[in-house]
């Protein structure tokens, strides 16, 4: 949608988190996730830390917070810069704001440390199950 349209459901109160990240909005929208819930469908969002806290605000008996961090900042910096996607000025932005959020992981349920793609996949599977197969809830929490 236009830039325009998104502020405007923004003041609406349409989302249940966005933000504005690198000049571009992103966000979830309240109407997505209570219709996947009517359904009985599991909504799976890769969101930022901040989005993380309005969802567990909203729905919190509902979510499954899982933080996937890099071993380090020097190992994430090496990623960045081997996807030849951005500038060195864009590597710092995001490797700063990358040790910004690494420093708020007590705030989620889990914490998967990305150092084999497979391990961590497992990992998250083996998590998301777990959860699955809890007693159901209120989505609002």
């Amino acid at each position: 949608m236009s830039k325009d349209e998104f502020e405007k459901q923004i003041r609406k109160n349409k989302f249940a988190e966005w933000a504005m990240v690198h000049g571009n909005y992103y966000g979830t929208s309240k109407e997505v996730i209570s219709s996947a819930a009517e359904q009985g469908k599991t909504v799976l969002l890769d969101i930022d830390v901040q989005g993380a806290a309005s969802l567990r605000n909203l729905y919190s008996k509902s979510c499954l917070m899982v933080f996937i961090t890099p071993p380090s900042l020097m190992e994430l910096g090496k990623r960045l810069k081997a996807r030849g996607t951005d500038n060195e000025q864009a590597i710092e932005k995001r490797l700063k704001n990358a040790a910004s959020e690494m420093g708020r992981t007590s705030e989620f349920d889990h914490v998967i440390i990305n150092d084999s793609l497979e391990r961590a996949y497992e990992e998250l599977k083996k998590l998301v199950k777990k959860h699955l197969l809890r007693p159901a809830t209120d989505l609002n929490g």
